[in-house]
């Protein structure tokens, strides 16, 4: 009858949610319902894995557990047993406890907060998008405070210090923001956004990351200004000696893709996809834009040059203008008569035969603008990081294009400038008012160009500090990422200052070998002494090293065999493809639920197999025993 049907599963549901806890707490109102013989526990854990893996009958098991099931209520055992225990069974509701909780916690204890969700990212499935975007969403923001919370202090010594800060750690801050910018977009589509008040959350997170942005840069914006702002005073390469640097002395022709705003962080993302081709060897460099920070001043600074002419607001070399394409090539050819340029929507309507004479030059400069063309507009500034999202797959498709279809085996990914974004509305305080000067050459709301006799207060110097331009030009900035005051302009979306998301750009170097890279990434088992509890064994799997260059991903297949070699468990695909160099980051984790059918193992092996190189899973590339302590305990 029916309530009979509701005790056994109740008692299922309960001994599910609790298989991997041995005893009851003492708070625990259901403990009546615990299952205490270990044999009894392994087959019941079975079924259930049975059950999910069963097409037709899968989809039930959610709804049999919160009807029937209803009396054994999720909220109660995690207000009892709290978020940190690790859950035999994730339901919806219990998972819905869980986000609750890391909402609350993600602030102060991020890890733990990682921990919890990882637990588990495998129960969740396509068919509930919304718990996997807010647990992503999650996951993105949790490594957004352990990167902040970790920072000690912004005052540093030289403005060195600070490049190098950035580029190892900052960054990723900015990174994590993004990401979670564009999950944030999916959320408020789905119910659950307005459940869990994610938009005062989202508020607060933006609240920490724009004190981020302000007390990071106005210590660096100090410290250049304590030198004066004397570019070649630091030890890093500078843009304006791009071409010098990377291209005057190489022999192998190159093309070389300028994407407007591609800031660093975004350039890490690009060069992680890049390694993901295993033929595919890439490198990463950065440099020092100029102030200002604009398209203007870094298209300039990537050609060749020997110094930069200005008269009036034109910027010239060699008395030729570098304001659009056509005068570019002009340049380029100025060293290289072969040398080319081409805007980048040139290839969606260009063949492989005019391709490939396009680039029988040694040096072609490719001009992307997808990023920057969103942001500078006011209308659509808002829409700049999916618009990052957007370039990067562009690059990442043409970059392979380049080598495998049009024989080009170098080509360089750079930028003419970051840039700042801000998705609350500023308060006044960072807002400034121009300085008073009686003219100007340039007005931005980042930067102005004056003539060198004004007298102006405020961070000002001579504009051939951070450049090459034969000018006694003055630049004036406002503090770290305040906006001058400037009707029309954008607020959200910006370049031109000095910050350090402005100005530090990559340099993504990237050749292709003939062959593939036989060199796949390593791993090893974090887990010791392989044992299996109440039906199932939990993995850690440690990537040995993010991607590189020279080491590609590895797609894996693990599962448990018996001794006659037959599959007795759920079988997990899983991919080692992380370029992060967290070791966090780089460690998934693996649940195995042996299936009815293992009977009474006691002792069965662990194998894992190239998914690739070993589709028939002949010759594993890790066999380790495993104990099935259930059915040990049981024999008791």
């Amino acid at each position: 009858d029916r309530d009979g049907l509701k005790s056994v599963v109740k008692k299922v549901k309960y001994n599910m949610l609790m298989l991997n806890t041995s005893e009851a707490a003492s708070g625990d109102s259901y403990a009546k319902l615990k299952i205490n013989n270990p044999a009894q526990i392994n087959r019941l854990a079975s079924m259930v894995t049975d059950w999910q893996q069963d097409g037709k009958l899968a989809p039930a098991i959610n709804v049999v557990f919160s009807e029937l099931g209803e009396d054994i209520r999720e909220s109660t055992l995690s207000s009892v047993y709290g978020n940190e225990i690790e859950w035999g069974y994730y339901t919806e509701p219990l998972m819905l406890e869980i986000i609750k909780k890391s909402i609350a916690e993600v602030a102060f204890q991020p890890t733990q907060v990682i921990t919890n969700l990882e637990h588990f990212t495998h129960a969740l499935d396509t068919s509930k998008s919304e718990y996997r975007h807010v647990t992503d969403f999650l996951l993105l923001i949790a490594n957004f405070y352990k990167v902040l919370n970790s920072i000690d202090s912004y005052i540093l010594n030289k403005p060195i210090d600070y490049i190098e800060v950035y580029t190892k750690e900052y960054q990723r801050i900015d990174f994590y923001i993004r990401k979670a910018s564009l999950v944030y977009k999916k959320l408020r589509e789905s119910d659950i956004s307005d459940s869990l008040k994610l938009d005062t959350f989202w508020q607060d997170i933006n609240k920490k990351y724009e004190t981020y942005l302000q007390e990071s840069n106005t210590e660096w914006v100090a410290c250049l200004a304590e030198n004066k702002f004397d570019f070649r005073s630091i030890p890093v390469k500078k843009q304006y000696d791009f071409y010098q640097e990377y291209l005057e002395n190489s022999d192998q022709k190159t093309a070389v893709i300028i994407s407007d705003a591609l800031r660093y962080e975004a350039g890490r993302e690009l060069l992680g996809q890049l390694h993901a081709d295993t033929k595919n060897q890439a490198s990463m460099d950065y440099m020092l834009a100029s102030v200002p920070s604009t398209t203007q001043f870094g298209m300039a600074n990537l050609l060749p040059n020997d110094g930069i002419e200005v008269k009036k607001k034109d910027l010239s070399i060699q008395g030729i203008s570098t304001s659009n394409i056509e005068n570019r090539k002009k340049i380029l050819k100025l060293k290289d008569r072969d040398a080319g340029a081409i805007p980048f929507a040139k290839f969606e309507t260009i063949t492989q035969e005019e391709a490939r004479a396009i680039f029988k030059s040694k040096v072609v400069y490719i001009y992307h603008n997808v990023i920057d063309a969103a942001g500078d507009d006011r209308k659509t500034e808002r829409q700049c990081f999916d618009a990052v999202e957007k370039a990067l797959d562009e690059l990442k498709t043409i970059v392979k294009k380049i080598h495998s279809s049009w024989n080009v085996s170098r080509v360089i990914i750079t930028a003419d400038h970051g840039f700042l974004y801000n998705h609350l509305e500023l308060p006044e305080a960072m807002y400034q008012q121009y300085p008073k000067i009686e003219k100007s050459v340039w007005l931005n709301n980042r930067f102005s160009v004056i003539p060198g006799d004004e007298d102006v207060t405020g961070h000002c110097f001579p504009i051939n500090q951070s450049t090459k331009l034969k000018s006694d030009l003055q630049v004036t900035i406002p503090n770290a990422v305040n906006r001058y005051k400037r009707q029309g302009a954008g607020v959200h979306y910006i370049h031109g200052g000095a910050s350090l998301q402005e100005l530090l750009i990559p340099v993504i170097i990237s050749s292709r070998k003939r062959e593939d890279i036989v060199e796949k990434v390593s791993f090893q088992l974090l887990s010791r002494d392989l044992k299996i509890v109440s039906g199932a064994i939990k993995i850690k799997i440690l990537q040995n090293e993010p991607l590189s260059r020279n080491i590609k991903s590895r797609d894996i297949v693990i599962a448990l065999y018996n001794t006659a070699n037959e599959i007795i468990s759920n079988e997990i695909n899983q991919k080692f493809e992380s370029t992060s160099e967290m070791p966090t980051d780089r460690t998934q984790e693996v649940i195995l639920n042996l299936l009815s059918k293992a009977g009474n193992v006691s002792i069965c092996n662990l194998q894992i197999f190239d998914k690739t190189d070993d589709p028939d899973k002949l010759n594993p590339l890790l066999k380790d025993k495993v104990i099935n302590n259930t059915l040990i305990e049981s024999d008791f």
